[in-house]
């Protein structure tokens, strides 16, 4: 099945969506998700499932472009995990960018 961008960003996007909306490939989106700078997917299908569908809010992504773009960054990052922050994960990203190179 060939990826097809939707004239229009639907509420929850697949990964592919996501990378697109986001900018980046799906191999930098998959980094950036690695290092929690954008926020858990939502896992939809059957609770038994053991391949559930993932999906990102659109809100939830906007809310992290936003606080970027306003550096603020002790904005919270509305996630599935309340305790995470958009701080602490920029804060960890530029650790491991300092340690890498």
């Amino acid at each position: 099945m060939a990826f097809e961008q939707p004239s229009y960003p639907p509420r929850l996007m697949t990964r592919h969506h996501a990378a697109y909306y986001t900018g980046v490939s799906l191999r930098q989106f998959d980094k950036e998700c690695a290092a929690k700078l954008w926020p858990s997917p939502i896992k939809r299908g059957e609770p038994e499932s053991l391949k559930p569908r993932l999906t990102w809010d659109k809100g939830d992504i906007d809310r992290v472009i936003d606080a970027v773009l306003k550096g603020d960054s002790a904005t919270p990052v509305a996630t599935r995990d309340e305790s995470d922050d958009f701080a602490s994960r920029r804060e960890a990203a530029r650790l491991r960018r300092s340690k890498n190179g």
